[in-house]
Formats: structure tokens, C-alpha cells, sequence
């Protein structure tokens, strides 16, 4: 567990001497700082970020929003992050805060802590806060049921959210994972894969199916899989085929998977090229247990990934 113990100038950002943040409780996310014999001294709270991941992240280069319906904005007196009733509750904010000052809620907005403990607390120089928060580690325990539950519960919030707003949240899931992904943009013919994931090895297209679409992925998911990973591979100018995945994705996994899961082995026959099919909550869920570090995460897993993720 790393301590934070930092040496300031400015009165400009608070935390504790000596403190710890951890997440006990995935059920909300929120960061929980402890003294250095372990003990709860306060709950996390926003340190306004020179550049809040929270806000904006930037992605092969460019800067996109991390709230796929712009409900997150900064407060320009306070430099406080403000969290709007556009909030789909889908978790991406909290998971992207680096010390768990935002807490998820299921039903609502999520929640923006602004409040530390006045005792004990030591100023950081705002030209050191980012230096501070890439050596700060959150160290989190919880448990697979409890991130199951989360998980199931953004899903079922997702139902009513259209394309637009999917194929953005698919892609935050895949960067919290670590992943270079990002959405097309609506109506863009140049791409044919509504989510890509870029790799030292190439691309791996990923298609993408809203609650409104269809529910399961089934044969045209794959087949369509399949036709991204050709066109792909054409735009890449590639002479063979790398042996990354093509991903299809939706909100649950077919019922009858026997079927599928033959003409997965049979296009991986035929031509060489591995189809994977991902549940929206099983990527919710890995996300969260790598974010709360109960997981490592290997990227071959899914840049790979034949079959069942």
C-alpha cells in the first residue's frame, strides 16, 4: 500500500500526511483515506485535477469526453467537478477518478465529494499534483459477488441509451481496461467497426450492438465480426492476418451458444480469423475488478480472444 507523504509550498490541494486511499466498498467506488496505522480518518474528496480524467482523457492522441452525455463539468470559480441530472449512472466518472472522490449511485447522479477532514492535512503545489497522482496507488478489496451485483445493475441502467451513447460507454469500459479504444463517429463510412481498439500489432474491430438493437449477440453479430475484421485488415494494408480478434459485443450472451460457438471454430478454419463474443456486463465487471485491483488483467485475453469472454 503506497503512502502519500508529500513535502508543499502552495496552499492550493489538501491530503492527508501520511494517509492511504482505499476502496473497501465497490458498491459505490468512493475512496477512503486512512492514517498510517490503518485507520479511517475521512472519506475522499475532489482535489480539482490540473486536467480531471474524470472530464476529459485523451486517446490516440486526441482529447474526447469521459461522459458519453456530457454531464460532468467544471465549476470555473472552485475548479470543483459538477456532476448534472443527465447522469446515466454507467460509473465511468468514478472509476476514472484517480483517489475515488466520486461516488457511483445506482439510481441517480453520481455524487462529487468536496469535503476533507480539516486535521491533519498537508498542501500540495498544484505543478506537483500530477507527479503526485501517478505515483499514488488505490489499493481496493472487495468481492466478485458484490462487483457482479454493480455490474448487472450500470447494465440494466444501460437498456434505454442508444447507439450514440453505447458505443462511446463500450469504448471507456475497454480504456479502464487499458486499452487504446475509441467509437466511430455516427454515420462515418471510413470505419466499419463501431468500436476499435488499437494494438502495436494493429487493430481489432469491435461490433457493438445496443440494448435497442438486439439483446444477444447472435449469427449476424458474428457475421458482421467477420466482415469487420476483412475490411480491416484492407484498410490496414495488411499482407496476412495478424491473428488479432474480431469482437462482437451485446447486453448478454446467447441462450443456445452451442451453434455460435461452431461457426466461431469454422470461420477460424475456413479462413484464419478469431471471433469473440463479450456480454456488456462481463466487460462492466472486468473493468471494475481491474479498476479495484482484484484482477490483473492480460490484453491477450481479449485482443485474442477466441470465443467466450
Amino acid at each position: 500500500m503506497r503512502r502519500i507523504q508529500h513535502e508543499a509550498e502552495s496552499n492550493t490541494k489538501r491530503v492527508f500526511v501520511g494517509a492511504s486511499i482505499v476502496r473497501r466498498d465497490v458498491s459505490n467506488f468512493q475512496g477512503t483515506l486512512l492514517d498510517n496505522e490503518g485507520r479511517l480518518v475521512a472519506q475522499s474528496g475532489c482535489i480539482s485535477c490540473a486536467n480531471p480524467p474524470c472530464v476529459k482523457v485523451e486517446i490516440q492522441q486526441r482529447i474526447v469526453e469521459s461522459c458519453p452525455v456530457k454531464a460532468i463539468s467544471i465549476q470555473p470559480t472552485t475548479r470543483q467537478v459538477q456532476i448534472s441530472d443527465k447522469c446515466i449512472s454507467c460509473g465511468i466518472c468514478a472509476l476514472r477518478c484517480p483517489i475515488g472522490a466520486i461516488e457511483w449511485t445506482q439510481d441517480g447522479p453520481a455524487l462529487v465529494h468536496t469535503v476533507l477532514d480539516a486535521s491533519n492535512v498537508q498542501n500540495v503545489a498544484s505543478t506537483d499534483q500530477e507527479k503526485w497522482l501517478l505515483g499514488l496507488k488505490l489499493d481496493k478489496s472487495t468481492s466478485l459477488d458484490s462487483i457482479r451485483k454493480v455490474a448487472a445493475q450500470i447494465t440494466n441502467n444501460l437498456k434505454r441509451e442508444k447507439a450514440s451513447v453505447f458505443y462511446p460507454l463500450v469504448a471507456s469500459y475497454l480504456q479502464i481496461l487499458g486499452l487504446e479504444a475509441s467509437a466511430s463517429n455516427m454515420g462515418d463510412t471510413s470505419s466499419r467497426a463501431d468500436v476499435t481498439i488499437s494494438t502495436s500489432l494493429g487493430t481489432v474491430p469491435v461490433e457493438v450492438k445496443s440494448f435497442t438493437e438486439v439483446k444477444s449477440v447472435n449469427l449476424k453479430s458474428i457475421q458482421q465480426a467477420l466482415e469487420n475484421k476483412l475490411f480491416t485488415a484492407r484498410q490496414d494494408q495488411e499482407s496476412k492476418l495478424n491473428g488479432l480478434s474480431s469482437l462482437a459485443l451485446a447486453f448478454s450472451y446467447p441462450s443456445d451458444r452451442t451453434g455460435l460457438e461452431e461457426l466461431i471454430e469454422d470461420v477460424d478454419g475456413a479462413f484464419g480469423i478469431r471471433i469473440g463474443i463479450i456480454s456488456l456486463p462481463r466487460l462492466i465487471e472486468a473493468a471494475i475488478s481491474f479498476n479495484c485491483g482484484s484482477i490483473d488483467f492480460d490484453s491477450d485475453s481479449l485482443i485474442k480472444l477466441k470465443g467466450l469472454f
